[in-house]
């Protein structure tokens, strides 16, 4: 990945997506992340990639052909232009956070898609073991002090009145700001010195007392994170009145990263970063890949690594463990992987939380968004029965 050659990456992120940029602009590459997902988006793809493939190949699909077509216009080049002219120089990475599943057809399908306007389709291992060393650990900075921004936000705005929920906003704002200057200016960027200063600025938000009843989102990261494809989840969950509390990326990047048997400084990096962060005001703290697997122990075998593998367990249980009681599992259709690792460990959590509300709504690009939408209202409805609570003590009670 060097600096003069164009590398675009298709992101399901939009708001982890400013960080990693900045992180790499601040080391000298020019590669573009592209998070946008919307319906313009999801055609281009649908028009690249058949409809039944992975919603995650279809976006990242969209989202790479409206780059390159961006970025040839403006270069006076046509994105269907074939030949070197329109070739040279332009890479293009797929990430997906899945592994040994139909999202390790990505690069082949986002090839596809492209035809002749990229140079060559990476996976994003590949991609990220062409970084070097210290634009690997910029990049881990960025994806955790994009996680510690998002779980502030998320948690500190159900708890502030109006007037806290502007002044989070100017908060998160102004150190996002800050954050991505120092990031893209290349110099020094302590995530422990970011958490405290957005703990410190946080915590004067949080006006209103009680409890508020929390909705845990778990699946796939690409589905999960992305608004666009999940129908902005997060916003309809709180507009039901409940806190939407979403897993950390970084642990899924780095799980990805080793399920692939790629061992480089990023996972590295991930991992003690998760393991040494300062205490914020979230609904639960980052967990390592080591931790979440221990969750996981005994409801699902260590060795199925298809799709999130033991992730989604393991995020369930550590969800469940801070005290998180109404759990959505976000689901692809057409995803075997996730049917398995997701929706075949459902009963066995069940089983053991006899008080958890787990339901599971599904995601395409052909799904109605009513159904998700009432899936999603029915969901925040049982948890804000009292009812949960004293299943709980009585759970506690009983040992």
């Amino acid at each position: 990945m060097m600096s003069e050659s164009l590398v675009i990456v298709p992101f399901f992120s939009p708001w982890h997506a400013p960080f990693v940029q900045a992180a790499l602009d601040g080391c000298g590459m020019n590669v573009r992340i592209v998070a946008d997902a919307d319906d313009e988006v999801v055609h281009l793809g649908l028009a690249s990639v058949n409809n039944d493939a992975c919603y995650s190949a279809i976006m990242a699909a969209g989202q790479a052909r409206s780059a390159l077509e961006e970025h040839f216009d403006h270069g006076g080049v046509s994105a269907g232009a074939v030949g070197e002219e329109a070739r040279v120089g332009v890479t293009v990475s797929a990430p997906s956070t899945c592994v040994h599943c139909r999202a390790d057809d990505l690069p082949y399908l986002v090839g596809r898609a492209l035809g002749d306007s990229a140079s060559e389709v990476l996976d994003i291992a590949e991609a990220i073991q062409r970084l070097p060393k210290y634009a690997q650990q910029r990049m881990a900075a960025a994806l955790v002090g994009g996680d510690i921004l998002l779980q502030t936000k998320l948690h500190v705005s159900a708890y502030a009145d109006e007037e806290g929920r502007r002044a989070l906003d100017e908060m998160v704002e102004r150190e996002r700001d800050l954050a991505v200057a120092a990031l893209s200016s290349g110099k020094s960027f302590d995530i422990e010195v970011f958490a405290r200063n957005v703990h410190q600025s946080a915590v004067s938000a949080m006006t209103r007392s009680g409890s508020i009843p929390a909705i845990g989102v778990v699946g796939s990261p690409s589905l999960v994170f992305n608004p666009g494809m999940n129908g902005e989840l997060v916003h309809c969950i709180q507009r039901e009145g409940c806190e939407a509390v979403l897993p950390y990326l970084s642990p899924s990047i780095s799980y990805s990263l080793f399920q692939r048997g790629v061992s480089c400084p990023l996972a590295k990096a991930l991992d003690e970063l998760c393991a040494s962060l300062p205490d914020v005001p979230t609904r639960y703290s980052c967990e390592t890949v080591g931790q979440l697997k221990d969750h996981a122990r005994g409801f699902i075998p260590e060795d199925v690594v298809c799709g999130a593998g033991w992730m989604l367990a393991g995020q369930m249980l550590s969800l469940w463990g801070n005290g998180v009681r109404s759990i959505l599992y976000a689901s692809v259709f057409g995803c075997m992987a996730g049917h398995v690792s997701g929706q075949g460990v459902l009963k066995g959590i069940r089983n053991a939380c006899p008080s958890i509300n787990l339901a599971s709504v599904e995601y395409d690009p052909g799904t109605s968004v009513v159904n998700q939408v009432n899936r999603i209202k029915l969901l925040a409805s049982i948890a804000k029965r009292p009812h949960l609570a004293d299943g709980e003590r009585e759970l506690q009670k009983t040992g």
